[in-house]
């Protein structure tokens, strides 16, 4: 039953932050490219790239940061791996730029904590492809921080991409819940409906709308976002009287 969920994960990109992920993508790989730009001519951005879809396409027989910096590594022929720390420094300092030259200007300090009053557990159900410096800087531009979640996915916890059902499994596994209990909040059409797959009910939100959406008879629901605040107002009340 929809109202006794008592977990709300959310979707970062598209979803909490509302940016559409083709403008962060842009703005994202010029703002890297520049901070590390003693690999100038050496297909520094095409091989950072790759090395994100190979998250995506990650199996789960290897940890997604290892998997990334493998695969980084490999196809720049150069040890940049070793510059990690840099890579920490840049999500803390000039990554915030992007947040200027996308206009982001919406808050959900108010939003969560109405989530938190009405005692769901949140957790941020994000692509696995980034450290948590660069998932701390993202909730910073909405007025968040980690300490609104009791989990976030990284590639440093992450096995699977997103686009593999079992990134949900492994997500379930862990926070200690059980499918029923939670509802994933999520833009992607695609990706977040796989959490179908888990057991895990589905609310897509339209606003930033990744893929086509899933016929009325799939269960899945949608709305923008003022409908989602609706909905879960709703849905809030329903717990209560259960």
């Amino acid at each position: 039953m929809i109202s006794n969920k008592s977990v709300l994960m959310f979707d970062l990109l598209g979803t909490l932050l509302p940016i559409s992920r083709e403008d962060f993508k842009d703005e994202y790989f010029s703002l890297i490219r520049k901070d590390f730009d003693e690999y100038k001519g050496m297909g520094f951005t095409k091989s950072l790239k790759k090395a994100v879809v190979a998250i995506e396409n990650n199996d789960g027989t290897i940890n997604n940061r290892e998997l990334f910096w493998d695969v980084f590594d490999a196809l720049l022929g150069a040890k940049v791996s070793e510059k990690s720390d840099k890579f920490k420094e840049f999500f803390k300092n000039d990554f915030n730029k992007l947040k200027d030259k996308v206009g982001i200007k919406a808050k959900r300090r108010g939003f969560v904590d109405k989530c938190h009053d009405r005692d769901y557990e949140l957790v941020l159900a994000a692509d696995p492809t980034f450290p948590i410096e660069a998932i701390e800087t993202m909730l910073s531009w909405v007025g968040l921080v980690k300490e609104d979640f009791i989990y976030i996915s990284t590639f440093d916890n992450s096995s699977y991409g997103k686009g593999n059902k079992l990134y949900f499994n492994e997500l379930l596994y862990a926070i200690g819940k059980t499918p029923d209990e939670c509802l994933m909040i999520g833009n992607n059409a695609e990706k977040d409906s796989l959490a179908r797959e888990a057991g895990i009910d589905v609310y897509i939100v339209t606003d930033y709308l990744e893929g086509e959406l899933i016929n009325k008879n799939s269960g899945i629901m949608s709305g923008c976002f003022e409908d989602l605040k609706k909905f879960l107002k709703k849905m809030s009340k329903k717990k209560k009287k259960d």
